[in-house]
Formats: C-alpha cells, sequence, structure tokens
C-alpha cells in the first residue's frame, strides 16, 4: 500500500533521510505510550496558546507490522507550530486530516508530543 498523503500545503522542510524521519517517528510514538494520561480535547484552538516552540516535527501517524516489527510507512517533516496549525484547520476544512503526530524538535526525545485524529480531536501527551 502507497501512501499519497504527503503534506501538500505545508510548509516544510525535510529531514536528512527516511531512515532518520522512522527514528524520530518512533521516538515520538515511545514518548506517547509512556505517557498514559492525555489531555484530550474536540478543538483545535487548545493548540493555539500550547504550541509555543519555534519548529516541530509532524508526521503522519501510519505504522504497520511485520510480524513482531514495527514499520513506519508515513514522512516527517519540520515545520513552524503556525504552519502546522494553518494546515491542520484546511484539511479539516476539506475533510481530509489524517492522523497526525506532532513534537517539539528534540535530541533524544520530546518534552511532549500531541496526536491529531482524522476528526481533529487533539491529545497532548507530557508537560504543559
Amino acid at each position: 500500500m502507497k501512501n499519497l498523503f504527503c503534506f501538500e500545503g505545508l510548509v516544510k522542510d525535510s529531514l536528512s533521510d527516511i531512515e532518520s524521519e522512522a527514528s524520530v517517528f518512533f521516538r515520538i510514538l515511545e514518548f506517547i505510550c509512556n505517557h498514559q494520561h492525555a489531555v484530550v480535547t474536540e478543538s483545535i484552538r487548545f493548540l493555539d496558546e500550547k504550541f509555543q516552540d519555534e519548529r516541530y516535527f509532524v508526521g503522519h501517524n501510519i505504522v504497520f507490522s511485520k510480524g513482531k516489527k514495527k514499520v513506519f510507512k508515513g514522512r516527517v517533516f519540520i515545520a513552524s507550530g503556525k504552519d502546522i496549525l494553518s494546515f491542520v484547520r484546511a484539511s479539516l476544512l476539506v475533510g481530509d486530516l489524517r492522523p497526525l503526530v506532532v513534537a517539539p524538535i528534540f535530541e533524544d526525545m520530546p518534552s511532549y508530543a500531541v496526536q491529531l485524529d482524522d476528526d481533529g480531536n487533539v491529545f497532548w501527551y507530557g508537560g504543559f
């Protein structure tokens, strides 16, 4: 299955390679899995005041299993919080938002992470 959802319309920068994208995605996912308590809201406006960092990783939440191995099939890019929110709002308007993960740029692990589902629900994990 080829994923054709490629963040068209998002002002973004690419990571150095696909392997880096998978590594970043799985570290965000690990952070989310280790923080079981999430703030859940149905409003994207929640993120307007929360996205204070300059740049974020944003990626498709698309994972498949091959045996016991998890395989990332999406893409991860770097974008500003403002551009991500504009992209999400535009996607919601046309009914084409896909599940995403977002985290501020990090070295080892993010300080917080956000999951957005295809209905625009926001799941905030970690510090405020």
